[in-house]
C-alpha cells in the first residue's frame, strides 16, 4: 500500500526482479531475482549507504544450484565507490562429504 515493492520483468516469462525500497534506510533498496518457472532464488541485489548517501554502497550475492539441487550462495560482490573498495567472493568446488 505504501508503493514501495516494484516487480522488474528482467526476461519475460523467465525472471523478475522484486525490489523493496527504503528497506531499511532512506533510499536504500532490497532486491530479490527470481526464476519464474521454478520459484528458485537467483540473487540478492542491496543498494544502501553507509553514514550518508555519499557513501553508498552495491552488494550483489549470485546463487549457484549443486547437483542435488542445493541453491548456495555462488558469489558475492561488493563495492564501496566512495572508500575505492571492490571486493569479490567466489564459492566453488562443493562435494559431498562420505559418511
Amino acid at each position: 500500500a505504501a508503493g514501495l515493492l516494484s516487480v522488474n520483468v528482467l526476461e519475460p516469462g523467465k525472471r523478475v526482479e522484486l525490489v523493496f525500497q527504503d528497506y531499511k534506510k532512506p533510499g536504500d533498496q532490497l532486491g530479490v531475482e527470481i526464476a519464474l518457472s521454478t520459484n528458485r532464488l537467483l540473487a540478492i541485489n542491496v543498494k544502501t549507504y553507509l553514514d550518508s548517501p555519499d557513501n553508498p554502497i552495491d552488494m550483489t550475492a549470485t546463487m549457484g544450484v549443486m547437483a542435488d539441487g542445493i541453491i548456495y550462495t555462488q558469489s558475492i560482490d561488493l563495492t564501496a565507490s566512495a572508500k575505492n573498495l571492490e571486493i569479490t567472493v567466489n564459492n566453488s568446488d562443493y562435494q559431498r562429504i562420505a559418511q
